[in-house]
This record gives C-alpha cells, structure tokens and sequence, in this order.
C-alpha cells in the first residue's frame, strides 16, 4: 500500500472516530448539565456557574467513558462512507487486501488508546479529584483529605473547634490501626490547643482509642498529662477514611505503579489499583479489535438490506463487548478472578475474534 492512501485512509477514519467522540462528548454534558441543575433545584441556593463548573469537572470521565464507543461507532461511519462511494471496491480491484486496507485504521485505533491513557485519563483523573473535593466542601459541607508519604500516614479533617491533623508511621487495616501516632487540634485562628502522642490508635464507633497517650494542651499554659489509655471522640468513619485514601479512578497511569507499592508497604489494599492499572494498559488493545470489528462489519452492511439493521446490530455488539468488560471487570474487584485475567481477558477475546474473522474474510 502506498503511502499516500495508508494517510488517507488513516485521515478519513480519525476524523469519523473525532466527529462521533465530539458528538457523544457534547451530548453527555448537556444531559449531565441538566440532571446537575434538577439536582441544584433542591437545594436552597442555585449557583448556575457553579453547577457548570461541576459538569465541566465531569466531563473527562464521561469523555474517558464514551472513547471507546467513539472508535467503533466512528470505524463504523468511516467504512461505511468509504464503502458507500465505492472507494473500498476500488482499492480491492488495484491489488489491496483487506488486510492492509484495515491496517490504516488499527494505526489510527493505537494513537486513540495511547491518548485515551496517557493525556484524557490523567485529566480525567485530576478533574474527579477537584470535582469530589467542591463536593464535599461546599455541598456536604466536609473535608477530609488523606496523604500517604515515605514519612508515614497523614490525615487532614474538620471539627468543631477547627481542623485536626494526624499523624502515624504506619496503618495496620482493615481494623484502622495507627503505629507511633500524634493528634494536633487547631482552633479557627489556626492556633494549636491540643496535642496527643500515642503508641497505637485505633478507630472504633465514632472514637479513637488511644494506648499510652500523652496529651497537652495549651491555655493559660502548657499541661502534659500521661494516660494509659485515651479515647477521643471524632465523626471519622472507615468508610469515610478508606474513599478519601486515593481512589483507583482518581491517580494518573504514571502515579498507579508508586501508589500500588506504597500501599503495599503500608498494609492497604492494592487489588483497585492494580486492577484499573491493568485495565488502562490493555485499553490500545481493546481499542485495536473494536477497531478492526467495525471496519469489517460495516464493509458487509449492504447484505443487510438497509443501514439501519447493520449499526443496529454493530451497536448492539459493542454494548454486549463493554457489559462483558465490565462484568470481568467486577469479578476481578471481587476476587473471583486474578486481575491479569479480569483485565486482559476481554481485550485479548476480541482481539482474537475480530483477527480470526479478518483472516477468514481475506481468505474468501
């Protein structure tokens, strides 16, 4: 194949998958704008620009989303204009197989995935975290926000007097354990009141209990105070505490390997993370076989008898595609599946499929 029709054809077909990921894009904002403003009306202050700024927010997840359903609906469109203008049969006639008239359209699928992960997922991930903090600082009205560094643990959370800020070398879960811990309570003024240095800390019912605690406190002046075991109330709760810890959604591809061994180093879970790792790298993949499927599907769309039954049918297969990612995909959450096969399996399946079905449409 020339270069001259590699380009063209590669041109015609990342311009369909834009069209189609810029047309389902716009659509999602506008229902999500709306459902985000009937959501505002029940609230007692409706701030347009602030509810648009939460779509907006939201936007790169849908985006991230829709990509998928983009490359096939538009090698779908491509194909079929292509098809429809008698350039695929002209192609054939000089000599093209049909192999190398689809390889225009696997490279174009490659540059997608590689976009999909490397540029709209670290966005999409950014904006989630901004969007989820608005949320709860302004709309609920909380904050609790959770760092977990070479130096240990540290949490971040509101209370009445202020905001206390803890600390601990290292988490035991899933009973929420804290090693060599200290309690700093600020006041609004952020002046600190309160300091309490402890060898454990557990969260147990809306308290900490702490073992062989020192507690001072500041006033008229400085009082320590040793006390074997200490409890302090808080409104903290494991669920609270474990989606504040850096949701696999929420971290860039290039962040997942580090916060999968840090986690691992201190105690947590890491079965989310190496899972939505996973399932972003085998994503170019993924993207190649739906790819390859709709360019096929569609050059035999005549045999139909009409355009209507042949994306029919296209669009229901994509959506049986996704619903079995998704499916393996929680089997894999569940532990019912080792991650490499929850992740890959439905990649490399139609994969494997959509190839098997090149080779056989070359050989007729």
């Amino acid at each position: 194949m020339s270069k001259t029709l590699f380009f063209y054809i590669s041109k015609h077909n990342f311009k369909w998958i834009f069209l189609t990921f810029l047309g389902l894009s716009s659509l999602a904002f506008i229902i999500n704008s709306i459902e985000q403003t009937r959501r505002a009306l029940s609230r007692i202050k409706l701030d347009f620009f602030f509810e648009l700024k939460l779509s907006l927010l939201q936007l790169p997840k849908f985006m991230e989303l829709l990509l998928p359903f983009s490359v096939l609906f538009g090698a779908m469109l491509s194909i079929s204009f292509l098809n429809r203008h008698h350039e695929i049969i002209m192609a054939r006639a000089s000599g093209i197989s049909l192999r190398q008239f689809i390889m225009p359209c696997v490279f174009v699928a490659f540059i997608y995935g590689l976009f999909s992960i490397l540029v709209l997922n670290p966005i999409s991930s950014n904006f989630k975290k901004h969007h989820e903090f608005l949320v709860n600082t302004v709309i609920k009205g909380k904050e609790t926000s959770i760092e977990m560094t070479a130096n240990g643990f540290w949490l971040h959370t509101k209370t009445d007097q202020g905001y206390q800020v803890i600390h601990a070398t290292e988490v035991i879960p899933p009973l929420f354990t804290m090693i060599r811990v200290y309690f700093l309570d600020f006041d609004h003024n952020h002046q600190l009141i309160k300091r309490i240095d402890g060898q454990s800390a557990l969260l147990d019912q809306g308290q900490w209990n702490i073992q062989n605690a020192w507690v001072s406190t500041w006033g008229n002046g400085q009082k320590s105070e040793y006390q074997s075991s200490y409890i302090l109330p808080t409104k903290l709760t494991h669920h609270e505490i474990i989606n504040a810890l850096a949701p696999a959604d929420s971290i860039p591809i290039w962040d997942l390997p580090h916060f999968i061994s840090m986690f691992k180093a201190h105690g947590f879970p890491t079965r989310d993370h190496e899972l939505q790792f996973n399932g972003l790298l085998s994503t170019p993949l993924l993207f190649i076989a739906l790819v390859i499927f709709g360019s096929l599907f569609s050059i035999y769309i005549p045999r139909f008898g009409t355009n209507f039954w042949g994306f029919a049918i296209g669009v229901g297969i994509g959506f049986l595609i996704y619903i079995l990612d998704q499916i393996f995909f929680s089997l894999g959450g569940s532990g019912a599946l080792p991650i490499w096969i929850a992740t890959w399996t439905p990649a490399i399946a139609t994969s494997l499929f959509s190839f098997s079905w090149l080779i056989h449409r070359e050989e007729k």
